[in-house]
């Protein structure tokens, strides 16, 4: 239960945050990314209040994952896909690691949510909302997504501490390791989608290719580590400002 209000209260937080800063006309990007802090903010009191209640979010997390483990290590389906090799308890044991290295990227997956959700919220609140009846400002083009330049020292910042948190064999080293590598990940490879649509913007192919492209790209493990790539290169080089 708290864990679907830590959800619903990171999608819903981040609507008055933007409409307040809309009014000030401040940059589209710089209010999603203060509208996402809101929701996330939200859904981290939610996690402290149910701490407080003596409800831990993990403990049922672990929980739900034990009960699922067990019952899907019965599945014929599941031993077929395993290895008939493997006893019941064996696979139960397997398919918990699986799902609590899932649930460790739970801060990182409820971040991009909040992130995804101010994004879509912004663009439809631009269309209500009017300042002073004039419109308020309209989203950028997806194809002039930039991320700053600073975002690389803070993610190489960032991994630094992680590393030394897990080689200290401090607890949350290898969690924050792999919670940054997620929203840093998602950060670059929505740099390179924007890359990919500018590219085909000056090239005049129909945007409905270009999400199959893009669509085709994250299906697969080369394609995601390409979107990322071409992420980083075009932040250091800004290469989508030789193309205009």
């Amino acid at each position: 239960m708290y864990l679907s209000f830590m959800f619903f209260t990171a999608l819903l937080i981040p609507i008055p945050v933007m409409a307040g800063l809309m009014k000030k006309k401040m940059s589209p990007y710089r209010v999603v990314v203060e509208g996402a802090i809101g929701g996330i903010s939200g859904a981290l009191f939610i996690m402290i209040l149910a701490s407080a209640a003596g409800h831990s979010i993990f403990s049922q997390f672990q929980e739900n994952i034990r009960y699922m483990a067990e019952s899907l290590a019965g599945d014929p389906n599941v031993a077929n896909f395993l290895g008939a090799e493997l006893s019941e308890n064996q696979r139960a044991e397997l398919l918990q690691q699986i799902y609590e290295q899932a649930a460790e990227l739970l801060p990182s997956t409820i971040a991009i949510f909040a992130a995804a959700g101010a994004y879509t919220e912004y663009l439809i609140l631009s269309r209500l909302i009017k300042i002073n009846g004039e419109p308020a400002i309209r989203m950028d083009r997806f194809r002039e997504f930039n991320l700053p330049r600073n975002i690389v020292i803070a993610w190489a910042g960032l991994y630094l501490l992680s590393w030394l948190l897990t080689n200290f064999e401090a607890l949350p080293g290898q969690m924050l390791a792999a919670n940054i590598n997620a929203l840093f990940d998602f950060a670059f490879s929505l740099q390179g989608m924007s890359v990919i649509f500018m590219l085909c913007y000056k090239r005049g192919v129909p945007k409905i290719i270009v999400v199959i492209i893009i669509i085709f790209l994250l299906f697969f493990g080369i394609g995601k580590l390409l979107l990322m790539i071409l992420g980083l290169a075009d932040v250091i080089f800004r290469m989508k400002q030789r193309m205009r």
